[in-house]
């Protein structure tokens, strides 16, 4: 019996229980007590200095002092009204007027990271949360990519396969462009220090420097922008696991191939490690994969990065939580027989094995 088949035999078992026992996610992101307290000292502020300057008069003092207060006035609606809410069904954002606006997780194209906090990119608008000033952030954070990969694994909705939406992609600050001209002519950074580079349809880029993975994600992002007829994957340097099984985690919901699944299993030395596994294919890799190794998720999120069939296939830290053994395998078995072009950060000695353009970033 296949690994494939092992994985059917089980899921078919599994499946009545797995609904019955499923409990929905909730929660709600509102905001945090600063709200109140500067609202409270803005309105305070702006109350202090009308009454010190009431008998000497002065209009342009008074109009700061009324915009003290009308910020402080602000403040606190918008921290009352605000809120997020989430369960499995989808996301209600509440807005100053205390307004709600419904986005349903299809509508998730992307989730862009700061240091602040983070940005979710939906076909409706934006959803900014700083994480400093609202509670809940990170569990909202947490909610999206396994809420996203459960929507992918019951409805088998392929526009929403993790190419596209389902990673957490940490905003890059460098500009970029592509163009397709017998392959792509890249560029990276602007004035004195704009960077260009020409890359066949097939072959192999290397990005070396401080800023590489800062690169690779600006290319990425130009290029599944700009490049509407090719498919591009981004596979970041720790993949984003959903609470789920490994096969719903490598396939996102494309349909399943014996020979396909098979094949890249092998190719990412994941065989030995899906035998382990009791539950084989089955096995529910938990929240951010923690059910598995650092290796193994980083094989994992590279399975599915090959099982996207894509055209352009950007790759961070190839090397990363994989011993040389592994790395030695990746570069032999997976980089060197892809079909189309691989941009990868790659600082492991193994990349002078490969045969690429190194491009120092």
């Amino acid at each position: 019996m296949s690994l494939l088949e092992h994985a059917a035999v089980e899921a078919a078992k599994k499946f009545a229980e797995n609904e019955e026992n499923r409990t929905d996610t909730r929660g709600v992101v509102k905001a945090s007590r600063v709200f109140p307290v500067v609202s409270v000292f803005s309105v305070l502020m702006g109350i202090a200095m009308a009454l010190l300057k009431l008998k000497q008069g002065g209009v342009m003092f008074y109009v700061l002092a009324a915009a003290f207060v009308l910020l402080g006035v602000f403040l606190l609606i918008y921290g009352h009204n605000f809120k997020i809410e989430y369960d499995r069904t989808g996301i209600t954002v509440y807005n100053f007027f205390g307004k709600p606006k419904q986005y349903e997780l299809q509508d998730v194209q992307k989730i862009e990271l700061k240091s602040d906090g983070y940005t979710v990119l939906t076909a409706k608008g934006k959803i900014r949360v700083e994480k400093d000033f609202f509670l809940g952030s990170d569990a909202f954070l947490a909610y999206l990519p396994d809420a996203i990969g459960n929507l992918v694994k019951r409805k088998k909705q392929t526009n929403a396969s993790l190419d596209r939406l389902g990673f957490l992609l940490q905003e890059a600050d460098c500009a970029g462009s592509v163009r397709e001209k017998d392959g792509y002519d890249f560029s990276l950074g602007a004035g004195g220090g704009k960077k260009m580079f020409h890359a066949a349809e097939k072959g192999i880029v290397i990005l070396k420097g401080e800023k590489s993975s800062e690169a690779l994600r600006t290319l990425f992002s130009v290029c599944d922008r700009e490049l509407k007829d090719k498919k591009c994957v981004y596979v970041p340097s720790e993949p984003v696991l959903f609470d789920d099984s490994l096969l719903e985690n490598i396939s996102m919901g494309e349909g399943i191939e014996d020979a396909k699944m098979n094949g890249i299993l092998a190719k990412t030395a994941l065989v030995e490690d899906v035998k382990t596994f009791g539950d084989g294919l089955l096995k529910r890799c938990g929240k951010k994969g923690e059910n598995l190794s650092g290796g193994q998720r980083k094989r994992v999120g590279i399975a599915r990065g090959l099982y996207q069939d894509a055209d352009v296939l950007f790759l961070d830290g190839v090397a990363d939580r994989v011993d040389s053994a592994t790395a030695r395998f990746l570069v032999e078995h997976v980089l060197e027989e892809f079909q189309g072009l691989v941009v990868m950060v790659f600082e492991d000695g193994f990349s002078q094995k490969l045969d690429g353009m190194v491009v120092e970033v």
